[in-house]
């Protein structure tokens, strides 16, 4: 099932997939309710450029699949491969409702809510998200939290901390809530002693909650480079919880810092196993790979990892450098004008340095005009 989830565009097997269509409406003659044949054959259709019909067989997937996110999953995809990211997030919005409930689904699509939110800096659909939660969970304090969380989005601080603090006196243990806290501290920029102390408390406060702990592992590694920290609560949520997504990636990142390479693949690996559409875990196995000279298998995860997140600037970084090292500047190129393109969809600027790495990699094709009039160019703005 977890090959269903990506996108045929960035699959391998994709190049067959005209032969691979014959074959699978065999199959389905004979098993019409297959739904991982039905999912296989939609992607297929959708990169036969036929997408009613791509569309239809996905439909009849979600009537045996009402309470799965793969059919979420694979319709935010393809509106991202569409370049329709308000698509895309209408798309998450209605998932994100209809699986809220479920607390594991739910941190999974509001994960990858996260991710285009902040890449197409699309504020108007937090608020949207926030106003469908209020009305389906009235009471609900983690429907509460996302309002709090949007006002942090949109720099209203200090309502959000007036929402935040009126939820956190109502249920200090909200976990939603005391995650938010952490968060916002980066935000606004809290003394970094001050922001210490407050994770210390959340470790202390969640001592025997796994899922909290994987938060907190994340935080030291991510907030304060505080890898003995993270390493420390890392192992232990491994330990209590072989299915914590938060500790097997923080540990990877910790191993790809102190160079034990080998180490990171594998539990980066395991994170992947857990949940094959996350970019992050995706971009910096492919990292792993690439340092210890595997550019294959780097190349397929930066890929994928690029097609979960079209937005990921360090993965962008890692496949332009992959392409460099194998001496395909062209690619390189084409690479970076893509990312480029699709910041341009959004209506928003892509970061400084992607232009740059643009101008860096027409200057080893030895256009150096061309390169300096881009870099100039970037300067002025």
């Amino acid at each position: 099932r977890r090959r269903l989830e990506l996108d045929p565009l960035t699959s391998q097997a994709g190049k067959q997939y005209k032969r691979a269509i014959s074959d699978l409406r065999l199959v389905l003659d004979q098993d019409p309710d297959n739904t991982d044949y039905l999912i296989f054959l939609s992607q297929l259709y959708e990169l036969d450029k036929r997408p009613g019909e791509a569309e239809e067989l996905l439909r009849k997937a979600e009537e045996h699949l009402p309470n799965d996110p793969l059919v979420v999953r694979i319709r935010c995809h393809r509106a991202m491969n569409r370049g329709d990211f308000k698509g895309a997030l209408a798309v998450l919005r209605e998932g994100i409702v209809k699986f809220w409930p479920d607390r594991a689904v739910r941190r999974e699509l509001l994960s990858l809510n996260e991710t285009l939110v902040q890449g197409a800096s699309m504020l108007e659909s937090q608020a949207k998200l926030a106003d469908m939660l209020e009305r389906r969970f009235p009471n609900d304090l983690d429907a509460k939290v996302r309002r709090a969380e949007f006002f942090f989005y949109d720099k209203r601080i200090e309502e959000g901390y007036n929402l935040l603090d009126a939820i956190l006196e109502q249920a200090p243990s909200n976990l939603a809530g005391r995650v938010l806290e952490l968060k916002a501290a980066r935000v606004t920029k809290l003394p970094e002693a001050k922001a210490q102390a407050l994770l210390a408390k959340f470790e202390q406060d969640f001592a025997g909650n796994a899922e909290a702990l994987g938060f907190a592992c994340r935080f030291y590694a991510v907030l304060f480079n505080d890898f003995e920290n993270a390493t420390r609560l890392g192992l232990r949520v491994l330990d209590e919880d072989p299915q914590n997504l938060d500790a097997p990636i923080m540990l990877g990142l910790v191993s790809q810092q102190t160079k034990e390479f080998a180490r990171g693949i594998e539990l980066l690996e395991r994170a992947i196993e857990l949940a094959p559409y996350d970019s992050e875990a995706l971009g910096l196995c492919a990292h792993g790979y690439l340092e210890v000279q595997q550019p294959r298998q780097a190349e397929d995860y930066f890929m994928r990892s690029l097609s979960y997140d079209p937005f990921r600037v360090d993965t962008l970084q890692g496949l332009v450098e992959l392409f460099l090292r194998t001496r395909r500047p062209k690619q390189a190129e084409a690479l970076i004008r893509t990312f480029l393109q699709t910041f341009e969809q959004t209506g928003q600027p892509a970061p400084p340095p992607v232009a740059l790495m643009l101008a860096e990699v027409i200057a080893t094709q030895g256009d150096f005009p061309r390169a300096i009039a881009l870099a100039s160019d970037i300067d002025a703005k």
